[in-house]
This record gives structure tokens, C-alpha cells and sequence, in this order.
């Protein structure tokens, strides 16, 4: 358990974006939001940025996820949402070529 968290934390604190990365990242998450997902798009908005804001895994973002759609869409949109992130911090890729 140990690790894990020293893990979490220090690719969270590598993975802290600007505040021009930071709306550049939530555009690209509402697009995404809005290409695959019908219904409650605002609460997988906010589902999706509050649990990368805080630091989890792609895995727990799945978690987070599946209370709002079925569990393959959910591992789809949270690996997109992870290489999102890391596409605004390097910031030399266009994000909008992912989605």
C-alpha cells in the first residue's frame, strides 16, 4: 500500500498542468464526454475531472465510471482520458487528433 501511494502521488505531482493545459484538458474531456456518451454527460464530465484531479489511477477512473455506463465504454473513455492528460502536458500534439 505503501508504494502505491508514493506511486500516486508522485505522478500526480509530475502530472499538475497549467491552467492553459488545465482547459485545454476539460475541452477535450467534454468532447470525448459528448462523442460516446448519450445521457448524464455533465456528471461523467465532472465524474472523469474530479477523480483525475485527484490523482487516480485509470483503473479507479473505470470504477468511478461504471455508475454512469456499461464497463467496456467505461475502459474506453479512461484510457482516452489518460492520454488526453498526457498530451496537454507535453502540449506539442494536437488533443482534438486523439478524439
Amino acid at each position: 500500500m505503501g508504494r502505491e501511494r508514493f506511486y500516486r502521488q508522485q505522478s500526480t505531482s509530475k502530472m499538475s498542468l497549467s491552467k492553459r493545459e488545465y482547459e485545454e484538458y476539460k475541452g477535450a474531456v467534454e468532447k470525448l464526454v459528448y462523442k460516446y456518451v448519450s445521457r448524464d454527460r455533465s456528471s461523467v464530465v465532472s465524474a472523469i475531472t474530479h477523480a483525475v484531479d485527484s490523482g487516480l489511477d485509470k483503473r479507479k477512473v473505470e470504477d468511478k465510471l461504471m455508475g454512469y455506463v456499461d464497463k467496456s465504454l467505461a475502459y474506453k473513455l479512461a484510457e482516452k482520458v489518460r492520454h488526453i492528460k498526457i498530451l496537454c502536458k507535453k502540449s506539442y500534439i494536437k488533443v482534438n487528433m486523439l478524439l
